[in-house]
């Protein structure tokens, strides 16, 4: 959560869901490495049985497309990266949430382990809100779980 403009809702889900948070600043030195790691997912190539797929990309979701290609990166005097959108009034949160997952991703405490060692998947799709490995009422009814 951004601690400048979101320190209620930080707090609430901390307290009334139980969920573990942490500060956020949108500052570029919180940004930098975030940023830096994107931009090399998204240009870096690997060969999958024999095929060229990118290290990260997505399944055409359009919003997060738009939103992505919104995106500026801003440099500071110290060569640190942030996203920027510049004077347009176009979004980017989606493109800003990547980021912030890519920060958890490279400084969490857990190392990194993947939440689905734990639960497994969860199919939000408009056909199945259910959860394919959900084993009580509590997993299906929580959005923050």
């Amino acid at each position: 959560y951004d601690p400048d403009f979101a320190m209620q809702l930080g707090q609430r889900l901390q307290e009334v869901h139980g969920k573990t948070v942490f500060p956020f600043t949108q500052a570029p030195k919180y940004y930098n490495e975030a940023v830096r790691t994107l931009e090399r997912l998204l240009t870096e190539v690997h060969i999958v049985n024999g095929k060229k797929v990118r290290a990260l990309c997505h399944d055409g979701d359009p919003v997060l497309a738009w939103m992505m290609t919104n995106l500026i990166v801003r440099k500071n005097a110290k060569d640190e990266w942030m996203p920027d959108k510049g004077s347009s009034p176009q979004k980017i949160d989606i493109a800003v949430a990547v980021l912030m997952a890519i920060s958890e991703c490279l400084f969490s405490e857990d190392g990194g382990k993947s939440i689905y060692t734990k639960r497994g998947a969860i199919d939000i799709s408009d056909d199945n809100l259910q959860s394919a490995t959900a084993t009580t009422e509590q997993d299906y009814n929580d959005p923050w779980n």
